[in-house]
């Protein structure tokens, strides 16, 4: 989304990512989830849960809101097991 700043510097090549910091994407729609996963993943790695690996080795997660508000509505419970089973 846009607005949102994150500063990080470069520390060198003895500091690598890891999926201890990862960015939260947070998506009201399905087709919101399919174009930022689409995005992030190529040249990446598609882990599970929600969770990817950019191009540049960062971690991010792409999230369902309706997960976040815990409305357990049939399409809730139906994202949240898709995103359990396999890489999205």
């Amino acid at each position: 989304r846009d607005g949102e700043e994150f500063v990080a510097l470069n520390g060198g090549p003895q500091y690598r990512f890891t999926p201890a910091v990862s960015f939260v994407v947070k998506c009201d729609t399905q087709k919101e989830i399919d174009a930022y996963w689409q995005r992030l993943c190529e040249g990446g790695e598609a882990v599970q849960c929600g969770w990817l690996t950019d191009r540049y080795g960062v971690s991010w997660q792409i999230v369902p809101q309706a997960l976040l508000r815990r409305r357990w509505t049939r399409w809730c419970r139906r994202a949240f097991r898709r995103l359990r089973s396999g890489t999205r």
